[in-house]
């Protein structure tokens, strides 16, 4: 074979080589996106960013009309908290404040139990945290000289409301710190939501729970955290009518229940 020969021979071969693919591009390296990730739970919204008179942590007058009670008669009620005498206030060794749980004791058991504290009963019923906050800044606590004050509010801004346990705890801690600056001397006894419907596993069961876990934080060497909710649950977790007839406002029976559960912790403040 010729020199040509060979050379056009190893040309035919490359001619009929089949072509290799074009190689593909390396993928890029993925970078995740900030506003691609979900926070675990969200932050309670500010204040500023909810209706007026929704935020917990702001003291607001009542401006919604109930079948059973209208503005005006809250607005009656919270004129005659204020004005209570004020020999009683200050002779007062005891005072509650909160909603109708608070202004619904039983007068037998009321009197029975604290009768020899001189004690000012300070609640207004379906108030939320905001608006114990306002009637706090409209004078309730003024010359007030209790010794103890025990505070027991926040379930209306879930049965009445739509508030997170989150912005309810904003609203209690925000009661406390009012009742602080107002009775510096006083020491506070800060009761745990009490249970609320029939049955366990609610949302709104729920909701006391997760809020009463938050609030327990407040304790401090001048506000003691008590949570007596169990006492009104049987074993199987259910609040038996006999203690609340309606599950949220308890019955002269579910009140003895209730000044039993608190009376160490009053009489360890009070003295007798």
């Amino acid at each position: 074979m010729t020199l040509r020969s060979f050379c056009l021979l190893c040309a035919a071969l490359f001619a009929c080589e089949a072509p290799r693919p074009a190689r593909s591009p390396e993928p890029a390296p993925v970078v995740a996106s900030a506003t691609a990730a979900t926070p675990a739970s969200a932050p309670p919204p500010a204040a500023s960013e909810l209706p007026p008179g929704e935020a917990p942590d702001i003291a607001a007058p009542r401006d919604r009309e109930y079948p059973w009670m209208s503005v005006e008669a809250w607005w009656q009620r919270q004129r005659a908290l204020a004005a209570i005498d004020p020999g009683v206030k200050q002779r007062s060794e005891l005072a509650f404040l909160g909603d109708s749980i608070v202004e619904g004791w039983d007068d037998g058991v009321w009197n029975e139990y604290y009768a020899r504290y001189n004690p000012v009963r300070l609640g207004l019923g379906g108030d939320k945290t905001q608006q114990v906050l306002y009637r706090i800044e409209h004078g309730e606590l003024d010359g007030l000289g209790s010794k103890l004050v025990v505070i027991l509010i926040g379930t209306n801004n879930f049965g009445l409301g739509t508030s997170t346990p989150e912005l309810v705890a904003r609203g209690v801690s925000a009661v406390v710190r009012a009742v602080q600056a107002k009775l510096p001397e006083a020491r506070i006894l800060l009761l745990g939501i009490l249970p609320r419907d029939e049955q366990p596993g609610t949302p709104l069961r729920n909701n006391v729970a997760a809020t009463n876990a938050l609030i327990a934080r407040l304790a401090s060497d001048r506000v003691e955290y008590l949570d007596i909710g169990q006492q009104f649950l049987d074993p199987a977790g259910k609040l038996p009518a006999e203690l609340m007839a309606d599950f949220l406002h308890p019955t002269r029976k579910g009140y003895r229940v209730f000044a039993e559960a608190i009376a160490p912790a009053i009489r360890a403040r009070l003295g007798h």
